[in-house]
């Protein structure tokens, strides 16, 4: 999952409690945060390209193309 610090629509405090829930259950996830960024995750390049890369990565794992 990746948030935006000063995201308006979906709040950052939501990811830390989603966040907290996922860890307490010993769930595998992955967790980016942006910083500097809205919920358009419009001012963390280097971040949102690693999250990119983290679903094409998931969707080579688990839905290929065959």
């Amino acid at each position: 999952m990746v948030y935006g610090k000063y995201d308006k629509i979906q709040p950052y405090e939501g990811s830390q409690r989603l966040l907290k829930a996922l860890e307490d259950n010993h769930v595998p996830h992955d967790y980016y945060l942006c910083r500097h960024s809205g919920h358009g995750l419009q001012n963390d390049n280097k971040v949102y390209g690693e999250y990119m890369r983290k679903i094409l990565e998931y969707l080579d794992t688990y839905m290929p193309v065959k």
